[in-house]
């Protein structure tokens, strides 16, 4: 039977008000969230305590944020006597941080591993906290600069869901535990809980902490109604999300997702970059079901792939030239995804001529039934979003510069659908031909094309309208980590 451990290989970091919060196996460790200036360069947390300081967690400080987030990630982890290149960084951040800055410390943790997982703080202290399946669950973050509530719905047997979240600024930690704190706390619950109290209200940040233990009693006793206050710690949080299953094997197949009738179309067709212009185009739809009285229906369109159309740079039957990249045909491999045991919760997904690393609730959707060169990956969390992976062996002499010539020439033909083509820009730290297909009004296909020596990669990630956040890790992770195998 496999037995939950604590990995040496996954670093648990949390992002607090005034400090970071680093875990390894058994060992934690706080370092002070501050660097200085020190002849011309930076130096972080205990080095940097004795000059003239600048918070780096404080607020969001543009172009610097991400040196600055980087160099404190960095001094974290030599800290804590992570070894270079540690497998994963899964890192906690205030659930009110910006996209910019979740993009500045994803990219510091990538600087460090080589995978990274952003989890908001009320997600985190959810999961660590032993909130029941059928329990309303707010969380209180409280910090210097204001307080965050969250609302959350627990899942069985996965990680919480955010429902909704509001933010009092004015309302700093050192005034919570008055009579018009407790008041500005109960109003803020009730704007995201509704006028249903919670069942348990989870308190995080400087209450949160040890030393917080009996100020969080009394925001309980002020706050009454008979809910549960439940104070989390940064390193509590940090437990559960570097814990990974140990498997009693040295390496564990992964199980193929099945497709059932209630997965969307286009989630059923194997869709290939840019097919061909001369092909017509096939519909589908998906109608998503009934609960009680209320139907939500959601209609998804989107253009199938003919045979054969994930030889998007090809030209069937000519020679190569300095415009035509031919594509060679492909073996049909075996196509499995394993994980190291006690290595992260990560799997390495090898497509016999390619392989990249996803985290391991990402699945190989039917292998049987897809096309030699291509690949389909579903996420277990259901049928919203999915990668497609297209290889393909390149005629001596192709390099970057001649696919993207032939890229730009096919674009240009399907401009309807094919925009933003940019043949030399970087994503998933490495460099990419980009493009993105959007091939209607309810979803879009980011392509990042990786080309290697005699071989090319296409890379489409394909997500619901204006939900691209909900597969950008996982869609970079897939670009940095593919190699041939």
């Amino acid at each position: 039977m496999a037995a939950t451990v604590v990995s040496a290989d996954v670093l648990g970091l949390h992002a607090g008000a005034t400090s970071v919060c680093v875990r390894r196996a058994e060992r934690i460790r706080h370092v002070p969230a501050v660097a200085a200036r020190l002849s011309g360069g930076w130096v972080f947390g205990d080095a940097a305590a004795s000059l003239e300081t600048t918070d780096v967690l404080a607020e969001d400080r543009g172009d610097d944020s991400a040196e600055l987030l980087t160099g404190l990630v960095r001094y974290a982890a030599a800290v804590i006597g992570a070894p270079p290149n540690i497998g994963t960084v899964v890192a906690v951040h205030p659930t009110k941080w910006s996209a910019r800055r979740r993009d500045a410390l994803y990219t510091a943790a990538r600087n460090v591993a080589r995978n990274a997982e952003l989890v908001p703080a009320a997600v985190a202290a959810c999961d660590a906290a032993d909130v029941g399946a059928d329990e309303r669950c707010v969380t209180l973050e409280v910090m210097p600069d204001g307080v965050t509530a969250t609302s959350l719905e627990p899942i069985r047997g996965g990680r919480a869901v955010i429902d909704r979240v509001a933010r009092d600024p004015g309302l700093p930690a050192d005034e919570v535990d008055s009579d018009d704190g407790a008041t500005r706390l109960r109003s803020l619950i009730e704007s995201v809980a509704g006028r249903v109290d919670p069942d348990v209200l989870l308190v995080t940040g400087i209450p949160g902490e040890p030393a917080g233990v009996d100020l969080c009693g009394r925001l309980g006793e002020r706050i009454g109604r008979g809910i549960r206050v439940v104070p989390v710690a940064a390193s509590e949080m940090l437990a559960p999300i570097t814990e990974v299953l140990e498997a009693g094997t040295g390496r564990v197949a992964a199980s193929r997702s099945e497709v059932g009738s209630s997965t969307a179309q286009w989630l059923q067709d194997v869709r290939a970059p840019m097919p061909e212009p001369s092909r017509a185009p096939r519909f589908g739809w998906m109608v998503a079901g009934a609960l009680i009285v209320i139907v939500v229906v959601v209609a998804m369109v989107f253009i199938s792939a003919d045979e054969g159309a994930r030889e998007f740079v090809a030209d069937r039957g000519g020679a190569a030239s300095a415009e035509t990249v031919r594509a060679e045909p492909i073996d049909d491999a075996s196509v499995t995804a394993t994980r190291d045991p006690g290595a992260s919760a990560f799997a390495t997904i090898d497509l016999g001529v390619v392989r990249l690393d996803l985290p391991s609730y990402w699945r190989i959707r039917d292998s049987g039934v897809q096309d030699p060169g291509r690949a389909e990956l579903l996420p277990d969390s259901g049928p919203d979003r999915r990668i497609v992976i297209v290889y393909s062996h390149l005629a001596d002499g192709m390099d970057s510069d001649a696919v993207a010539r032939s890229l730009a020439a096919r674009a240009t033909a399907r401009s309807d659908v094919i925009r933003d083509v940019e043949s030399d820009t970087r994503f998933g730290d490495r460099p990419v031909i980009s493009y993105v297909e959007v091939p209607d009004e309810f979803s879009t296909v980011r392509w990042s094309v990786v080309v290697m020596p005699g071989l090319q990669v296409s890379i489409g990630c394909q997500f619901l309208a204006d939900e691209w956040t909900g597969i950008r890790s996982e869609c970079e992770q897939a670009v940095h980590t593919v190699e041939p195998v």
